[in-house]
This record gives C-alpha cells, structure tokens and sequence, in this order.
C-alpha cells in the first residue's frame, strides 16, 4: 500500500470538505509513550472540528499534556476550547480519578437517598482510591455517557502513553460477567449476615448463628467486622442498579467493536516506538479488530524554512559580518542540516516497516516534525496536516 505523506507544516489550512451525516463516531488514538499521542489527538479532534463537526476529546492519561496540547484549561466537564481556529465546534474533557467516580455514581443511582448512601460508606472511597483500573472503567463509562447524550458528531479518546492501553476494551465483558455473576448477590447477601440490626429480624437458629459467626470469622480477618459491614453494604446498593451498569456495559463493549469506531496507532521514528506500534496492531486483532491507520508522527521531511532562509542569505553574501562568523553559522547550520536529513532517512525506514506490519485496509500516513515551541501552535499545524490528506478516515 502507498502511504499518506501529509502537508508540511508550512501549508495553509486545506479545504475542508463537508463530511458525510453519520451519528457519533469514535476515534480511539493510541501508542507508546514520547510519540506525542496527545499532541496528535488534539490535532486529529481539531481538525474534525474546522470540518464543522462537533467534537469532544477525552483523555484517560492522568498527566496534564492535553491541557498543555491545547492551551487551555481542561477540566472534569466538557469544555469549549478557545483555539482560534475551532470555531466553537471544539471541547475537551479530562476526567478527575476521584471526582468522575463521583460524576459516576451521580449517573448510575438515581435515587438521591441511595446515592448518597453509597457515597457516605467508607468503602466507596477506599475501592475507588485502592483498585486498579478504576479511573479507566469509569472513564470508559463516562465515555459512553457522552455517545448516549448525542451532543457530538465526533468523540477522540486520547488512551494512556503505553503499549499496554487497549487493555480498556476487555473492561465491559470483564465488567459484565461480574454483575451478572451469582458472586455478587452473595457478597450483597452477607450485609445482613454481617450486621447484627439485619440479624435480629432473621430466625435464631443453630444453623443461620452458626453461619453467621464463621462468615464473620473469616472475613472479618480480612477486612475488619466494620470492613465487612461497609462492603457488603456497597455490594448491596451495587445489586439494586447492576441492570443498568450492565446495560452501559453492553453499549460501550458494542461501540468498541463497532466497525464505524477507528483505532488509530500513534508512532514516531524509533525502534521503541516501533516495536510498540508492532505490538497495537497484534493487540487489536487478538480482539478482532484492525486500525483505521497508523500514524508516523514527528517523521522529518525537510528543514525548517528558517533554517532555509539562512544558509540561501549565506550563500548570496547578504550578511555584512565577517567571514569567520559566517563560516561559525555555516558550520552550524550544515550540522543542523546533516541531523535533520538523518532524522529524516530514519523516518522513511520507519514508513517502510509500517507499511509492512499493516493489516489490508489499513492506511499509514506520515505527520511532519513540527519545528514549534507553542504545544498550541504544534497542534493547529497537524491540524493542517490532517486536513491536508482530503480525506475522513
């Protein structure tokens, strides 16, 4: 297959043409860490938006490189981004690992008495702070809420830096064979087999005292009398609502295995970068899927105009200083040129090895090194970048 190289960073924005109607379409980028994943999400996100698609970006990585990316505060909550060139077609959203469990639970009980229960109980807080995995499932739920309220045409999740990030799509089965397990009513059954209020309304038998006294025994030694008791309260609260966590459940693993949902690898010019891009593509078809593409970002082309201007200035005598000067800045600049051109050598191999590990169907396509301080001003020129292959994805 040919690769998609995009327009450097020189261009101007590309004509945008309008894409066809469709309901909410999930972009999911991801990669290994230092391929500038975030960058080129938002850029994906607000290049979506300068198509006059209503777009939102999430982010599950719990650094602040997305507020940075856009030069903007990024909160718990759908924000309006103010890049000049979005239009007020473009918001972001970073949740908060303590407070989107909150958002969650705020969601998934609607009896208010009930909720706030299950939010006073200590043991809310001490799974929600203690297990793994939590901000993302929550996140994927949060995710899902966002498609359900049909606010957006477009949705791009910006995954966690690592090889290890599509772990999420495992999340919804995995969840739901827990709700639906027989494991869970019984560990919901044990508040009143814990509680001593529960047990004085249940018949004093040998059998139910003797019952009682060795589930206490024997997880009490785990968790504490206390411990058990606010745990198998929270599982009992967890039981009254599981019908509608699993129904969540079921829509996000469906959206995540939809053929219109695009998973896009996000890579870079290295042997790590590589070997991680390698290791997605395996990933995503042990689960039955395929990336819409894999993005070579950072691949240098040509150097920075700057760069340009000054050797041609050199070489037409335009500077009135002296020589040794001038070959000093010479100096410099042939070296400066001999790295980017190495840089870019290595980019064309990685191209060449992306190519060859890509599934049929499949698109790589090529970002230039954007030579840019501002992460906003980076951001807008991938934009660009994106808009210039003329295509949707």
């Amino acid at each position: 297959m040919s690769p998609i190289d995009m327009s450097p960073e020189g261009a101007g924005p590309a004509s945008r043409p309008a894409p066809p109607p469709m309901g909410t379409r999930l972009s999911v980028c991801v990669g290994g860490g230092g391929v500038g994943k975030t960058t080129t999400s938002a850029a994906l996100a607000l290049s979506l938006a300068q198509r006059k698609r209503k777009t939102l970006v999430i982010t599950v990585d719990p650094a602040r490189r997305l507020a940075d990316a856009l030069g903007t505060e990024v909160g718990r909550h759908a924000q309006p981004v103010t890049l000049d060139r979005a239009g007020g077609m473009l918001f972001a959203r970073m949740p908060d690992s303590r407070m989107s469990l909150d958002d969650f639970v705020l969601w998934l009980f609607e009896d208010p008495v009930q909720r706030q229960r299950v939010m006073n109980n200590p043991a809310y807080r001490e799974l929600g702070d203690s297990l793994a995995g939590v901000h993302e499932l929550i996140t994927i739920g949060l995710l899902q809420t966002e498609i359900d309220s049909g606010h957006w045409d477009e949705v791009v999740l910006d995954t966690a830096p690592s090889r290890h990030a599509l772990a999420f799509l495992t999340y919804p089965s995995r969840l739901l064979g827990l709700l639906e397990a027989k494991a869970l009513a019984w560990l919901a059954a044990l508040a009143s087999t814990a509680d001593p209020s529960q047990a004085e309304h249940k018949p004093k038998s040998g059998l139910f005292e003797w019952g009682r006294s060795k589930a206490e025994a024997i997880m009490g030694k785990i968790v504490g009398l206390d411990g058990l008791r606010n745990l198998s309260a929270l599982f009992a609260d967890m039981v009254s609502v599981r019908e509608r966590w699993a129904g969540l459940a079921r829509r996000t693993d469906h959206l995540l295995r939809n053929p219109s949902t695009r998973y896009l690898i996000i890579g870079a010019p290295t042997g790590g970068a590589m070997a991680d891009a390698a290791f997605l593509v395996d990933n995503l078809g042990r689960n039955g899927l395929k990336p819409s593409a894999i993005v070579l970002n950072r691949a240098e082309s040509e150097p920075p105009l700057c760069e340009q201007r000054v050797m041609q200035a050199i070489s037409d005598a335009l500077f009135d200083v002296p020589e040794q000067h001038l070959l000093a800045l010479r100096n410099t600049l042939e070296t400066m040129q001999n790295e980017h051109q190495l840089r870019g050598q290595a980019a064309t191999r990685t191209m060449s090895a992306l190519q060859d590990i890509a599934p049929a169907g499949t698109r790589v396509l090529r970002l230039p090194f954007i030579h840019r301080s501002e992460p906003s001003a980076i951001v807008i020129a991938l934009a660009d970048a994106w808009l210039a292959t003329g295509s949707d994805l």
